[in-house]
């Protein structure tokens, strides 16, 4: 199943805010390759989150902000201001999985998370 790619963003703005925000959501994104991320942008955040989470850094927008800068990549995303954007709009992190399995275009699992 191939993801639309008008809704591929919101799914990835869902995945990333949820990996700021919780284990959970590093666990969803550890799960999904840089192809399943639509933008230059949430590759490029992914990765950030990816690489701190693998060290054993503590992860909120202010941290991340902060090793993105140090890497040069901050201002390629639009800043920290697009970072914190990216977190307030996290609706809830319960539903990580199920945005991750949509960006992976994993109809199945989709189905078996969906009892309607």
């Amino acid at each position: 199943m191939t993801v639309d790619e008008s809704k591929a963003l919101d799914y990835a703005v869902q995945v990333l805010g949820a990996a700021i925000a919780t284990q959970r959501g590093r666990d969803a994104l550890a799960r999904l390759t840089d192809d399943d991320m639509p933008t230059t942008a949430t590759k490029l955040i992914a990765e950030a989150i990816r690489s701190m989470d693998a060290a054993g850094a503590r992860i909120d927008v202010v941290t991340l902000a902060a090793a993105m800068d140090d890497r040069g990549t901050l201002r390629r995303v639009g800043g920290s201001v697009k970072l914190h954007e990216l977190s307030a709009a996290l609706v809830t992190a319960e539903n990580v999985d199920y945005y991750a399995a949509l960006l992976r275009g994993e109809a199945g699992f989709i189905d078996d998370l969906n009892p309607f």
